[in-house]
């Protein structure tokens, strides 16, 4: 028997607000599955795009450092890592908790490791600039204005990671 039972006599639904419940669940899986699955492709599409431009960087850039090489390696890495997370948890949202709006209220384990993957990459990349920044200018001070804001995304990104 189905889910749904219906009036036999008028062949209708036995409750048109339950139908109305389903159909609202159904329309408001745009805002929330939907943004996350389009969210998905498109880092499964920058990932392709990176994963390209670092075998292009290390075949065509041999006289880099091994420091500037193992970094950028390492990054990729990194951002593999970024994206096993982020396809873990479409899957939960999408696939093992569909039609459980409770599962939308709570993250995911791999939500939470993803925002600590993510923040990791921000922090290599940005500490990178500042590097290159201070070399090329020899001054001190920019550092300041570069690094700042980074350590306080760092501490709301642990922040929300203990608090969930």
């Amino acid at each position: 028997m189905s889910g749904l039972s219906t009036n036999m006599a008028a062949g209708m639904p036995r409750s048109a607000s339950s139908m109305l419940l389903l159909s609202t669940e159904l329309c408001s899986l745009d805002s929330t599955l939907g943004a996350i699955v389009i969210a998905e492709i498109l880092v499964a599409v920058l990932y392709g795009i990176t994963s390209m431009q670092v075998y292009i960087y290390f075949h065509c850039s041999p006289r880099d450092s091994r420091l500037v090489k193992r970094t950028i390696f390492f990054l990729w890495i990194l951002s593999s890592i970024y994206l096993v997370f982020a396809s873990h948890a479409v899957y939960y949202y999408a696939v093992t908790n569909f039609m459980n709006p409770l599962a939308a209220t709570k993250y995911s384990w791999s939500l939470v490791a993803n925002l600590f993957v993510g923040d990791l990459i921000e922090i290599i990349v940005t500490l990178t600039f500042a590097y290159r920044i201070y070399i090329l200018s020899g001054r001190k001070w920019p550092l300041i204005l570069i690094i700042l804001p980074q350590v306080a995304s760092c501490i709301g990104t642990i922040a929300t990671g203990v608090v969930e």
